[in-house]
């Protein structure tokens, strides 16, 4: 993700609440048509493992109903949260749940990416090419525009 802004400012996180930066998603790279990151709701726990007797830190992201766009991939989505929310999201409100909302489709984009992200030693910029053509199973969902090249 390249702004450090955001990042820096979701350091903090109070008790099982969370966001987590991005600016995609997914087998197909799901983003913001204008390029900027969006925070995912999240919840988060510290715990001690009964059987090792270590702590753990656990995290989730949560899920709604998926929009209209990603409805063609996944009847599920995660919960994206409007920038102004982020403070009351991490806020000492204890139940902010109108703020899991499904996100709306038209600020959005989508196209598919290589299945090389399947494998963790594959980090590389070139993950989010669109490989639009180069499969037939990917031909229905013509999503993107032209421009998704994201390599170096």
């Amino acid at each position: 993700m390249e702004d450090a802004n955001l990042i820096n400012s979701l350091t903090y996180a109070k008790v099982r609440q969370s966001i987590f930066p991005h600016d995609h998603y997914a087998f197909y790279a799901i983003a913001m048509k204008d390029g900027s990151p969006f925070g995912l709701a999240g919840l988060w726990e510290n715990w001690r493992n009964p059987n090792t007797g270590e702590w753990e830190r656990t995290f989730a992201i949560i899920t709604v109903p998926s929009n209209e766009l990603v409805r063609q991939i996944h009847d599920r989505m995660p919960a994206i949260l409007k920038p102004g929310s982020y403070d009351r999201w991490l806020g000492i409100e204890p139940d902010p749940h109108d703020l899991l909302i499904t996100y709306p489709s038209e600020p959005m984009t989508m196209w598919p990416i290589s299945t090389r992200v399947n494998k963790p030693e594959n980090d590389d910029l070139s993950l989010l090419d669109d490989v639009t053509g180069v499969s037939d199973v990917w031909a229905p969902l013509d999503l993107r525009p032209n421009d998704r090249k994201r390599s170096a």
